[in-house]
């Protein structure tokens, strides 16, 4: 086991998304493996010293973004006509108009 896969697997343990198989080999290489537990000592240390940092979305936030990713996956054609345009239109459009056309764009799709 290389030690990317040692980090991946003590932080899928402290994340509680194991298998039932997969907690057992945990412990096991927490018995047998000393570099094992010094790598989940190391991710218990990140864990918490950046739990403080997180922070909960704006309200409305996380249904916006929902329903953003749902129109996009429903119409992939609209996304991609819109970068088409937005590739075209920064071509050819003088810099005095892509200047007044960038903020709109922005104001426009945070208010869709």
């Amino acid at each position: 086991m290389t030690r990317q896969e040692m980090h991946e697997l003590a932080l899928a343990y402290l994340q509680k998304r194991l298998t039932t198989e997969e907690k057992a080999k945990v412990f096991r290489l927490i018995e047998v493996d000393a570099e094992f537990l010094q790598i989940l000592s190391f991710e218990l240390t990140l864990l918490r010293r950046f739990a403080p940092l997180k922070t909960a979305a704006p309200a409305g936030l996380r249904e916006r973004v929902q329903e953003r990713i749902t129109a996009a996956t429903q119409n992939p054609g609209k996304v991609i006509a819109g970068q088409v345009i937005h590739y075209i239109l920064k071509g050819t459009l003088p810099q005095i108009a892509w200047a007044v056309y960038q903020p709109w764009q922005r104001r426009v799709f945070a208010y869709e």
